[in-house]
């Protein structure tokens, strides 16, 4: 809540200043404000948090670059910020706890007078959440006449959207009301920040005038920094910078903007939202979750205790996602699934650890039976923490993991995932045939020869007429996972065949766990087990067909119709015994 301000009057150049505060963490980062006014002016000409002053947007990270950095001795910038009738330095912490600031030291040079052209320094710093689609993210808008410095971004996919896609967009630079950006360089965001292919080709990081010092794919993070010291932009008039968060500004993204130019007259920076409006959001990873074939109750129950489910945001501030369960207080709890077969089935749970954690007891089914011990306890909220239970054989039907909380136990359990899988191995010796035509679905329910074969026996010499007329023969495959546009060539509305000999010691009912980009048919020994014509990703062990193998030679046939993007299938039996071999 209180403030620290640094004043000079006269002439004079703040040639550089390094601060170090305690705790260096994201909100407070965030919470700090700098400013800087100029000249008795009533307003601040640099008016930002603090951490993203520096270059890095809400994190404490070590990097050095010409300009501004982060060591372990402290945050340093070396902008030369001219003034002619004082400067009043301000640090502002719009927080409700204290902040120790361990040093801060100014460097300050008085001079007789300045040049009448010497233009003031300037900062600002803007945020906008889920941009709209065709509006661009607009770093910068300045009038007057300057030179534009450069920007630190943080930029970040928002819950709606995967991956780090916001990277195909273009930076635009206006200049004196240009109606068309005159720097228009339309090769990528990456690549504006002298990185390239989302700096994954070469191990890039920071340097003298440009650097990435963040990117997590899985939180689906980037923040990197450019500065214009060879080739600032120098503007009469005003000057405009936008960038572009996908190719046609068309990924959903949250985005954040620190600019960095040289301007007279010297004009006040925007105003900032309110803290809660500055704090960083980080997404959350993606609960666990089971494959569609294994079903999950909605969330868990408690016995003894009290279950809530709610909102990331509802928990702190910091994080944005889905829902979270919060385990309060001394208590039993248990969450329910069920599987569609015996197998052997491996277990996963995924929990945030946080203050208020504790060391707690899983049990597969009931409590008294083999337990596994863990803590939930850490200084801060770390989502997407998971704990593996080992491989555990279960029968069909239901089952559910218990958790038991230590006697006297006040805190909270933040419990976000569950996940079975099964484990026994999938069919990886295959027959493929084709691509055959798949227009508008013409070609899923039609017989291109293979489903005409008595008992689902296919003749691997037997030739068809496949895509554009052409003739297609069987060919091998070997790989669990069926690639079928590397395989048989890739393209939207097409369609092939798989073919196994799988042998079964004895007669075996079971159920085939079956993972699809995009429809499929599966037959054994020429009966229809399963037909589902929708797109979807290749997940493994979607979806779940029961199927009974006879003793001896058997026959499965698999029909996968891609309709557009990737194209593959992929069949695992239910075996914890062995019964079946390929």
């Amino acid at each position: 809540g209180g403030r620290l301000s640094i004043s000079r009057n006269g002439a004079g150049v703040l040639r550089g200043l390094v601060v170090w505060i305690s705790p260096a963490d994201p909100e407070t980062l965030r919470g700090l404000v700098l400013e800087i006014a100029w000249d008795g002016n009533p307003f601040p000409s640099v008016r930002t948090p603090l951490g993203d002053f520096f270059g890095t947007g809400a994190d404490d990270r070590r990097f050095r670059a010409l300009p501004f950095g982060m060591t372990d001795q402290g945050y340093y910038c070396w902008f030369p910020m001219p003034f002619e009738k004082g400067m009043v330095f301000t640090l502002r912490n719009d927080l409700a706890k204290p902040v120790k600031v361990e040093r801060l030291r100014l460097a300050l040079r008085p001079l007789a007078g300045l040049p009448s052209n010497a233009a003031r320094f300037h900062a600002s710093w803007r945020r906008e959440t889920d941009i709209p689609d065709r509006k661009d993210f607009r770093v910068l808008a300045a009038r007057g006449r300057g030179k534009f410095l450069g920007c630190n971004l943080v930029m970040q996919s928002n819950p709606r959207a995967e991956g780090i896609y916001f990277l195909e967009g273009d930076e635009k630079l206006y200049v004196d009301g240009e109606n068309w950006p005159s720097r228009y360089l339309g090769t990528g965001t990456e690549d504006y920040f002298n990185g390239a292919y989302f700096w994954n080709a070469v191990r890039f990081e920071h340097g003298p005038v440009s650097g990435l010092t963040f990117l997590d794919w899985g939180i689906r993070r980037v923040c990197a920094y450019r500065v214009h010291f060879p080739d600032d932009v120098s503007f009469k008039k005003d000057f405009v910078m936008d960038i572009e968060h996908g190719p046609m500004s068309d990924h959903p993204s949250d985005y954040d903007g620190t600019a960095w130019w040289y301007q007279l007259p010297a004009t006040e920076a925007p105003p900032l939202p309110p803290l809660e409006g500055r704090l960083p959001r980080t997404i959350v990873p993606p609960p666990l979750r089971p494959p569609e074939s294994i079903a999950l109750d909605p969330a868990p129950r408690a016995e003894r205790g009290e279950v809530r489910s709610l909102s990331w945001k509802e928990v702190s501030p910091l994080f944005t996602g889905g829902k979270v369960h919060l385990l309060l207080g001394r208590g039993s709890y248990w969450w329910g699934f069920h599987v569609p077969a015996r197998e052997k089935y491996s277990l996963s749970l995924q929990f945030a650890r946080g203050p208020g954690g504790t060391t707690v007891r899983a049990f597969l089914n009931e409590p008294g039976g083999p337990a596994r011990g863990f803590s939930t306890r850490a200084s801060s909220i770390l989502p997407g923490w998971t704990q593996d239970l080992g491989e555990v054989l279960l029968s069909p039907g239901f089952h559910r993991i218990a958790l038991e909380t230590p006697p006297g136990f006040a805190g909270r359990i933040l419990w976000t995932g569950l996940a079975v899988r099964p484990t026994s191995p999938m069919v990886d010796r295959w027959f493929l045939l084709g691509p055959f035509p798949n227009a508008g679905h013409s070609g899923f329910d039609k017989d291109f020869g293979p489903e005409k074969s008595p008992e689902g026996k296919v003749d691997l010499q037997a030739h068809a007429v496949g895509l554009g007329g052409r003739k297609t023969t069987w060919k091998k495959w070997k790989g669990a996972r069926v690639d079928l546009g590397g395989a048989l060539g890739g393209g939207d509305w097409r369609l092939a065949y798989g073919y196994a000999r799988i042998r079964a010691a004895r007669d075996f009912r079971t159920v085939l766990f079956v993972g699809k980009d995009d429809g499929i048919k599966v037959w054994l020994n020429g009966k229809l087990l399963l037909s589902r014509n929708t797109w979807s990703h290749g997940t493994s062990d979607r979806l779940a067909a029961p199927a009974l193998f006879r003793k001896g030679g058997n026959h499965l046939l698999i029909k996968c119709a891609n309709h557009f993007g990737g194209w593959n299938f992929c069949i695992r039996p239910a075996d914890p015994g062995g019964v079946l071999s390929w």
